[in-house]
């Protein structure tokens, strides 16, 4: 049984190949005294290992690479 499919990936192939990882950013806007600032906004790398349906999010300060976020993926996998 796997946890919850990704967008787009069938796990019919997935499983009939390679191990597969998928990566994507995610953006959440935060608030300034309560009020929502759409001019803040967190970054997270969020990686989901297909086989497995785990998922690891990774806290960015941009979506520029950085050796954080290179060990972090390679960490996780």
């Amino acid at each position: 049984m796997h946890g919850h499919q990704p967008e787009g990936v069938a796990f019919a192939e997935a499983d009939a190949k390679e191990p597969l990882i998928a990566l994507d950013f995610a953006f959440q806007h935060t608030t300034t005294d309560g009020v929502p600032d759409e001019k803040l906004f967190g970054i997270v790398l969020v990686v989901t290992d297909v086989d497995s349906g785990s998922i690891k999010t990774i806290p960015c300060e941009s979506k520029s690479p950085t050796e954080y976020m290179v060990e972090s993926v390679c960490a996780f996998i």
